[in-house]
């Protein structure tokens, strides 16, 4: 099959960063780069059904590649490309993909592509709230965090109670980290309070890159960042404080 050869294709190219880089999986076996770039991205051609095959590969980089086609593909109706996503957020939830993420990447693995998978939803147009809305209403628990989150992204103000308490509530630090992000797009400069609690929150981690270890705190950056966003100075000291300057 045509996807087949364009698998190999995928295989081959090149992960940059600091030098060459290769991701092993479980197995020990190079997972090739996610290509996000619409204009060099081998799958880019694929018809819904073929691309239906690829969403179910075992490489979860083959599968991100898969979809990170979707929101160019207006040959594609709007509902199936939605229903591609999902199927393939619900995949992840169901059967996270066990190799290793990017080197220098803040998120393990199976965040890491179900986090690239709110990104790509989050790249539809707007047309696509009412669709994704009758998605996240059928979708487990779990996926249905996901799916607020690319929602919000599209400025679904439906979504953003539910962002919100993701931002003060959840357990899962990843999706702490990109509530704030996603709070600042559809609150704007209402969510400034939210975002400054943000800034205490307790998570931290440890990232390794090609210039060793190092802490960082993700919903820190993340709130951070998002004010910045709204317009205002954020520093951060070295024992991780981050201190907002009015």
């Amino acid at each position: 099959m045509r996807w087949v050869v364009l698998l190999v294709v995928l295989s081959l190219l090149p992960l940059f960063g600091c030098g060459r880089q290769t991701d092993l999986d479980a197995n020990g076996d190079m997972e090739a780069p996610v290509d996000m770039d619409a204009e060099t991205n081998p799958l880019l051609d694929l018809d819904a059904e073929e691309l239906v095959t690829i969403v179910r590969d075992e490489s979860w980089n083959v599968r991100l590649a898969a979809v990170a086609t979707l929101p160019q593909r207006d040959d594609i109706p709007l509902e199936k490309r939605v229903e591609l996503l999902m199927k393939a957020l619900e995949r992840e939830i169901e059967d996270p993909g066990q190799g290793r993420a990017p080197l220098g990447a803040w998120l393990p693995a199976e965040e890491h592509t179900r986090m690239h998978l709110v990104a790509i939803m989050a790249q539809l147009d707007p047309e696509a709230i009412p669709a994704l809305r009758q998605a996240t209403s059928a979708a487990s628990p779990e996926a249905h965090d996901y799916l607020v989150l690319a929602l919000a992204y599209l400025g679904d103000q439906d979504a953003a109670t539910h962002v919100r308490n993701l931002l003060t509530d959840s357990s899962n630090p990843w999706l702490r980290s990109e509530a704030a992000s996603a709070l600042s797009v559809v609150d704007g400069e209402a969510a400034i309070p939210l975002l400054k609690g943000g800034l205490q929150d307790p998570y931290v981690t440890t990232v390794t890159d090609c210039l060793g270890e190092f802490r960082i705190f993700p919903v820190r950056e993340s709130a951070a960042d998002a004010l910045r966003d709204l317009g205002m100075t954020v520093e951060m000291r070295d024992d991780g404080v981050f201190e907002v300057r009015e």
